[in-house]
């Protein structure tokens, strides 16, 4: 359970990094000129930091099954496949059934364009947050009930 916990965190982390970057760059940038933020550094930062980890992790956690290739796909044993088959299917229909009501919320909304990128940006980034820890939920869930 640690690794999937240890993986969907950092995973958060980067895209969350990521949403924030994309964001300064999408407002501080121009027509002809594209800026990239300090946020960009974090996001490198964090990405250089998160692979780190996840190595050192493989390295040392061998008892609990982690690898670094397949990340919070890698399983000791045949119920922590069924664990993650289970919480992939439900993840994935969390995000698609979220993505669905935000195109509609979206549709609906009547915004400046400098801001809809914005919104744009954090719509989708928010959507992948939400599928990174409903997979971590639905596993832990499943992990317990199984």
């Amino acid at each position: 359970m640690k690794k999937i916990i240890f993986e969907q965190v950092g995973n958060i982390g980067m895209v969350f990094l990521l949403a924030v970057a994309l964001a300064q760059t999408v407002s501080s940038s121009t027509t002809g000129n594209i800026l990239f933020g300090s946020c960009w550094f974090f996001f490198l930062v964090w990405t250089i930091l998160f692979g780190l980890l996840k190595w050192l992790y493989s390295k040392f956690g061998k008892k609990e099954g982690y690898d670094f290739m397949d990340g919070e796909f890698s399983s000791r044993d045949e119920r922590e496949k069924v664990v993650s088959n289970r919480a992939v299917t439900f993840a994935y229909k969390a995000t698609i059934t979220l993505l669905l009501v935000e195109c509609l919320v979206f549709a609906g909304l009547d915004i400046d364009s400098s801001y809809l990128k914005i919104i744009g940006i954090f719509f989708l980034s928010g959507s992948i947050i939400f599928g990174f820890l409903a997979y971590m939920l639905s596993w832990i869930f499943y992990n317990l009930k199984i």
